[in-house]
């Protein structure tokens, strides 16, 4: 593999050997402008290197398999997980999914987010409540849509149950959530699992047809792994120049 130098995955570039935090348009002009060029080019490289050298393990393709079954509803083996190119972004809702109802991938960091701004660069936190315009935008455009929702907060996955349309939002139940980072908890000592729990949501999110997220290496990757997604995307972490796709009007989409 050709060396990463140069090269932001989640936020964070390699130089030197040492990870240090790039300075993206978040943090360069302080406006919190969103730069699409700036993410086209991060990637499509993270794209190349995902498809060029990643391969999943059989029982991981075979359970994202099932859950793209159980919460997406589609049939096994009409979608694959290495199908994203880069593409023009639809202008209408008819045909916008060839693969049954149109699902709204929808991404949420809690837990840690926001408490180091001044080292991590992970930028403030965004709340269920920021998402929520988009939610209701895009089911109105898809009345046959659904939301799929990957969190690790406990408490933003409960507003989702008690705010957000009934019936209409998807999440695993089964995955270890909590409002320290999951990542480092004690609570659970293994490793592999807690990476085999995020990866399937991770790979679930690459394959619905637009992706609702904020500043994270998880909705990144699941970009990397379906790039038509930069096109289909809305980053809430942004104020200025924030991505509008057609369902949602401008009056809605009006950041205060």
């Amino acid at each position: 593999m050709r060396a990463l130098e140069g090269f932001v995955l989640g936020g964070w570039v390699r130089a030197r050997g040492t990870p240090v935090f790039q300075s993206d348009p978040v943090s360069a002009n302080g406006t919190e402008t969103y730069h699409e060029d700036w993410y086209a080019t991060h990637r499509r490289e993270g794209h190349r290197l995902v498809h060029s050298y990643l391969r999943l393990q059989r029982p991981i393709h075979l359970k994202v398999r099932r859950l793209e079954q159980e919460y997406l509803g589609r049939a096994i083996g009409r979608a694959s997980v290495r199908s994203g190119r880069a593409g023009a972004e639809p202008t209408s809702a008819a045909g916008a999914s060839s693969l049954g109802s149109p699902v709204l991938g929808v991404h949420m960091r809690g837990t840690d987010k926001g408490k180091y701004l001044a080292t991590a660069g992970s930028g403030r936190q965004v709340s269920p409540a920021e998402y929520l315009p988009y939610i209701h935008a895009f089911l109105a455009a898809y009345p046959n849509g659904s939301i799929f929702v990957a969190t690790d907060s406990p408490s933003f996955l409960q507003e989702v149950i008690l705010k957000w349309p009934a019936g209409r939002v998807r999440y695993r139940a089964d995955v270890h959530r909590e409002e320290g980072n999951v990542a480092f908890t004690k609570s659970r000592t293994s490793n592999y699992l807690k990476g085999e729990e995020v990866l399937p949501d991770t790979l679930l999110l690459s394959k619905c047809d637009w992706l609702l997220h904020a500043a994270s290496g998880v909705a990144e990757f699941a970009i990397y792994w379906n790039l038509k997604l930069h096109k289909r995307s809305i980053h809430l972490q942004y104020i200025e120049n924030r991505q509008r796709p057609f369902w949602m009007p401008a009056k809605l989409a009006a950041v205060p």
